[in-house]
């Protein structure tokens, strides 16, 4: 649940800092090369790449993250940005100290933010909002890319309107946590809105774990919950899409190196494999 220790953070109550590959060092707290730190053997087996940008608002506690070869360190106030294709931790080292965290989940038209308590190396849902405002995620993502891009004078504007554009979903967070709760219906909205970040990314860059995590339950009820408001498993949805996108770059004749990556799988070879299983066999079936 949203405490007044964790509103008070969402609410400015600490200056929010930066931590991100584009970032002023003064920005980034503590830094430590990956094999100079204690967790450094589980980092190098717990590291994810997405196709979608995240970010992380630290609420309550001291939380350490490696992100591109590097490890952060940061307190309450500090936002840990993760572009699209950059390396870092999939989940959280038992060793990890308990703190409250609020992870942002950008997919085209919403933004997912989810609470999560980490409890000795665990960690549990806490609250969910979803943005859906088109004017805030548009001025989130162009700041975003104003920041990776471009020079020092530049940089330090974008660095102030990210600030800005996350406090303003920050508020929103609270807002919506005044609402009364829905009920099945949110439970409903949460599974229709990973359904549509399926479709437009093929699974590309995603695992099970990381799509039961936006949309707030655990692995196996997340599962279950898609079944049941999907009438499809996820790896069903996931097939579905990539068929559709595999028969609209085949047309347009694109190699099939870049189908390949286009649907998220490793190579040439993968893709075969996957085309032999979810395509050819289905259409001998049906012969």
């Amino acid at each position: 649940m949203l405490t007044e220790a964790k509103q008070r953070v969402l609410l400015g109550g600490c200056p929010l800092r930066l931590v991100a590959t584009f970032a002023d060092s003064e920005w980034a707290l503590a830094q430590v090369p990956f094999g100079q730190e204690r967790d450094a053997a589980w980092r190098r087996q717990f590291t994810q790449v997405h196709a979608h940008r995240e970010a992380m608002l630290v609420l309550q506690g001291e939380v350490t993250q490696g992100l591109n070869g590097v490890v952060y360190h940061g307190g309450p106030g500090t936002v840990f940005l993760y572009d699209v294709g950059e390396r870092h931790d999939g989940g959280f080292p038992p060793t990890a100290p308990d703190s409250d965290q609020m992870w942002m989940y950008f997919a085209p038209g919403f933004i997912t933010c989810q609470g999560i308590e980490v409890r000795s190396g665990r960690y549990g849902n806490d609250f969910r909002y979803s943005c859906k405002s088109p004017e805030l995620i548009k001025r989130l993502n162009h700041a975003w890319d104003a920041a990776a891009k471009g020079g020092p004078t530049r940089l330090e504007l974008a660095q102030a309107q990210l600030c800005a554009l996350f406090s303003v979903l920050f508020t929103d967070v609270i807002a919506a946590a005044e609402q009364p709760p829905g009920g099945s219906s949110v439970q409903k909205e949460a599974i229709l809105e990973i359904k549509q970040f399926l479709q437009h990314t093929a699974g590309r860059g995603v695992d099970v774990t990381t799509l039961a995590r936006m949309a707030g339950f655990s692995r196996s009820h997340f599962l279950r919950l898609f079944r049941q408001h999907v009438g499809m498993t996820v790896y069903e949805v996931i097939n579905e899409v990539r068929r559709q996108r595999y028969y609209e770059l085949l047309a347009e004749g694109v190699s099939m190196k870049v189908i390949a990556d286009e649907l998220g799988l490793q190579s040439s070879s993968a893709l075969a494999h996957w085309r032999r299983k979810n395509i050819d066999a289905k259409m001998r079936a049906t012969e």
